[in-house]
């Protein structure tokens, strides 16, 4: 994956459990904080749309379900309504649906063997 990401796990009462941020671009002249809190606020504003959208589909991956500037905001939601979201530049599909997947992967096998 190339390209500028924003990955965040939100949890039940919408308090934001993880977040990372990635970029491929090594001359990049901001600094990661620069933009922070523009990402996480991109994020959280996603949430009411990917609520919205859960009531019209049983599909755990989330397309595209935003926009905002040259993010797309995709996102992934859990069986217990835990929702991975995605801030990308990235207009291949299959490789967020593959990112959303081996994150959801890892996430089960954590969640079974610290039970």
């Amino acid at each position: 994956m190339v390209g500028r990401y924003y990955f965040a796990i939100v949890g039940h009462d919408d308090e934001a459990l993880f977040d990372f941020e990635y970029s491929s671009n090594k001359s990049s002249e901001s600094k990661p904080e620069d933009h922070r809190h523009l990402n996480q606020f991109v994020a959280h504003a996603a949430l009411d749309v990917i609520d919205e959208q859960l009531w019209g589909t049983t599909n755990t991956f989330l397309k595209s379900v935003d926009k905002f500037n040259e993010w797309i905001v995709s996102a992934f939601v859990t069986p217990s309504k835990l929702r991975f979201v995605l801030l990308h530049d990235e207009p291949n599909e299959n490789r967020i649906r593959s990112f959303f997947n081996d994150v959801f992967e890892v996430y089960m096998k954590v969640m079974f063997h610290c039970a």
